[in-house]
């Protein structure tokens, strides 16, 4: 296995890194071979990239412990990141939130089974369903089944295949043995509580796939010949060269629907349906509770000291006269108080939300938006519903169609390179004139139009 897959030196995989891309693949396709040696079939990779997504995910996390330990952990039944390494406070807190999702879902069962056999066109895991009510047919719900009990077969995890030089023998067993229970012991039982009808005459929208019981009906409803038209739900794509979450859902997808850019042969210019939603929230407040809201992505210990120095700059340099009433916001939303994320500015701004604020309502509520970095699903949102909003553009790969419109928006400030040049903008610009100027350019119309088309 390259070293450079498990350096404990390097930070984790990028979701926008190559390595990651080519490293998920190949595990897809050890999982692929593996399984159909377990059951004896024949799926084709489509079909268990749709189902084992999340084992992939879990595997690449912790690929540092699995290429370096012979790990004794009995397979869990869920595939989750901690998995390999559960503790006991996170075991208790999945066993509650299982029970959860099984009580919110009772009697879902049943009405699956009438949409599906009705239904020819049904969508699945939408943010606002409501947009898409003239494309679909059918909303289907959450069904999470209950699993009787299954002990662990180890021996049918004892199986030699082939796969590629660069990884090692102790990181190879050490994914099949720790396969979770619900691609072996329940295989069989989930694939037939999944109902049939009419596969090829199907297709399914899908926005986000949350739940398993969804992963085994989109991937033998798809083996069958129905047709999957999977749906962008957020920021980031379109921008960056390699990105992990287009390359995944375009490859299980007949048809990938953008926000109105084309990269993939596969890929479709449409709404921007995602937004809708966020438009839908948001309602213009004439009386702005603030003159900037400052929204800074997940902050943890690799990006900490980054937004410390780059915040202390802009508290240090903002005319505190023309914008006196700053709140700032960690994404994304939490239902936990994370005030704490932001305590290198816990006495630089004038309110700190904890999280628990939608964001639609804080920045109806201010004067204009700053991002702390860019990419973003926000600062598509504020361009949606045309909110004053500036960013620092963090992009080191940008993909060819977006690099001429950064170029645009870096001449007219909406996009700044350095924490300089936005303070520099906001602090001698009249913010009103420049964003009417901005709202009729007629390149960042076309923008818009290609990456976020209205609805």
């Amino acid at each position: 296995m390259p070293k450079n897959y498990y350096d404990l030196r390097r930070p984790p995989f990028s979701a926008m890194s190559n390595e990651r891309l080519s490293m998920s693949e190949d595990i897809f396709q050890i999982l692929a071979t593996a399984l159909n040696k377990i059951h004896g079939t024949s799926y084709n990779l489509r079909f268990w990239k749709i189902l084992t997504a999340p084992y992939v995910g879990a595997v690449i996390s912790n690929r540092v412990l699995l290429a370096e330990n012979d790990l004794v952990t009995q397979p869990v039944t869920y595939a989750h990141v901690s998995m390999f390494k559960p503790t006991k406070e996170f075991i208790s807190y999945e066993k509650v939130r299982h029970m959860i999702t099984l009580l919110t879902s009772l009697g879902s069962y049943r009405k699956i089974k009438i949409q599906l056999k009705s239904e020819n066109n049904i969508a699945v895991g939408f943010h606002y369903p409501k947009a898409l009510s003239s494309v679909v047919d059918v909303f289907m719900d959450a069904h999470y089944p209950i699993l009787p009990n299954k002990k662990v077969s180890h021996e049918k995890r004892k199986i030699s295949i082939e796969y590629p030089e660069e990884y090692n023998s102790t990181f190879i067993s050490n994914i099949i043995k720790c396969i979770p229970k619900v691609y072996i012991e329940y295989f069989n039982y989930l694939m037939n509580k999944v109902p049939l009808y009419e596969p090829e005459k199907k297709i399914f929208h899908v926005s986000t796939i949350g739940n398993l019981f969804l992963r085994f009906t989109l991937a033998k409803y798809t083996e069958k010949g129905a047709k999957l038209n999977y749906y962008q739900h957020g920021g980031f794509y379109g921008e960056f060269k390699h990105h992990n979450s287009h390359d995944y859902e375009s490859s299980i997808a007949d048809q990938f629907m953008t926000w109105g850019w084309k990269i993939k042969d596969n890929d479709v210019p449409s709404p921007a349906y995602r937004l809708e939603k966020f438009r839908k929230n948001f309602n213009e407040h004439f009386k702005k509770s603030f003159d900037l809201l400052l929204i800074y992505p997940s902050i943890y210990h690799i990006n900490n000291e980054h937004f410390d120095r780059i915040s202390t700059l802009f508290f240090n340099k903002i005319n505190r006269d023309k914008f006196a009433k700053i709140c700032a916001r960690p994404r994304p939303k939490s239902t936990f108080n994370r005030k704490a994320d932001l305590k290198f500015i816990f006495k630089k701004a004038t309110k700190i939300d904890a999280g628990y604020t939608p964001l639609s309502k804080l920045i109806s509520k201010s004067k204009l938006v700053i991002l702390m970095n860019h990419p973003s699903t926000t600062i598509l949102e504020c361009l949606y519903v045309d909110q004053p909003v500036v960013a620092i553009l963090d992009n080191d790969d940008p993909s060819e169609i977006v690099i001429p419109y950064y170029d645009l928006l870096l001449e007219k400030k909406l996009l700044h390179l350095t924490i300089d040049s936005l303070i520099d903008h906001l602090n001698t610009t009249n913010i009103d004139a420049w964003w009417s100027a901005l709202l009729k350019d007629p390149t960042y119309q076309q923008f818009k139009h290609e990456f976020l088309r209205k609805v």
